[in-house]
């Protein structure tokens, strides 16, 4: 999600992926609201954002495959060369954003105690979960980057397979039992998909884009019949759509091949790529002042209603990150 490097490097496929993957982010956001507050009426609103969700769940996979395709080198980096980078790419947005948010979420009033909690349990907001998932991806990578340049491509990509299976058992675990797992520990499950990022794409699979987009659609459809007989069954899909759930690793690896497929050239969506970190970290400001104005009804009609909350939610995410980044003493945060 991060910036990536000079523009002479950039990957505008990669970039159109974190682009398209951060409108996503914000799709499913308000989709989830849907979903959840009308799941015991099974009316168009719930399967409206049911559908919506369900399609969705890939963007943080997505985000992380994208990291690792950029993050795993085969020139290795000296580790005080990657680390100043990175620190200097997330400290700012943390803590600016982590502050902000530990007082909006306490009504301005939050004491000492409860914003040292918030950074304690890595959840100053709940989105926040994400940057200290990503912070150890990061904490790793060095090491990820040597084992790369002594095993090759096809071990690693084995590696990276078997990494994914064991995250989504650690993770159908951590669900059954309720054993959540310390915050520092949250990349771990995620390693999998961040060694595929950078693997997948130079494997030279034969699955062409039709059957990549086809396993992306299968999967996600098979995620809206999973969450339907999950809510029946116990009341909730929590499981169904997490972003290890089996079909959500099925659909997020599908996606992706279909997307890293394509050779894209510069155009107006790659160029919000450099701006996802910043729109992901403030979208959920606009989002919630939204859903206090509207009352998510704006048309009567769910998919309507997700689609016209959505866009206005991104594009002034968009345009503030913009804003801010003109900014020289702001642009850091974001």
């Amino acid at each position: 999600m991060p910036n990536t490097p000079a523009s002479k490097q950039r990957n505008y496929t990669q970039d159109f992926i974190r682009a398209l993957a951060i409108f996503m982010v914000i799709l499913l956001h308000i989709s989830a609201y849907f979903m959840g507050d009308n799941w015991h009426q099974l009316n168009g609103q719930f399967w409206s954002g049911t559908i919506f969700d369900a399609f969705t769940r890939v963007c943080v996979p997505l985000f992380v495959l994208s990291s690792g395709f950029f993050l795993i080198k085969e020139n290795v980096e000296k580790v005080e060369v990657f680390f100043k980078k990175r620190t200097n790419k997330l400290l700012a947005p943390l803590v600016f954003w982590g502050l902000f948010y530990s007082e909006y979420s306490h009504n301005w009033h939050a004491t000492l105690t409860q914003i040292s909690w918030s950074f304690l349990s890595g959840r100053p907001y709940y989105h926040f979960w994400f940057l200290f998932m990503l912070i150890g991806l990061y904490m790793v990578t060095p090491f990820i980057n040597v084992l790369y340049n002594y095993y090759g491509l096809k071990k690693m990509n084995l590696l990276g397979l078997g990494l994914l299976a064991l995250g989504m058992v650690v993770n159908l675990w951590s669900v059954r039992f309720g054993n959540p797992a310390l915050f520092v520990l949250w990349f771990i499950p995620y390693l999998g998909y961040f060694i595929l990022g950078h693997t997948l794409p130079k494997m030279n699979y034969s699955i062409g884009r039709g059957v990549a987009l086809t396993i992306y659609v299968a999967a996600s459809l098979g995620l809206v019949v999973a969450a339907y007989f999950a809510l029946i069954k116990a009341g909730n899909s929590e499981y169904a759509f997490d972003y290890l759930s089996p079909l959500v690793i099925v659909a997020s690896l599908g996606f992706y091949l279909f997307l890293a497929s394509f050779e894209m050239k510069e155009n107006l969506i790659t160029r919000i790529a450099p701006f996802t970190l910043g729109i992901y970290l403030i979208h959920i400001l606009f989002m919630e002042r939204l859903f206090d104005i509207t009352h998510m009804i704006i048309f009567g009609n769910g998919a309507a209603d997700i689609l016209a909350l959505t866009l206005p939610v991104f594009l002034l995410s968009w345009f503030s990150v913009w804003l801010i980044s003109k900014v020289p003493v702001l642009k850091r945060v974001i």
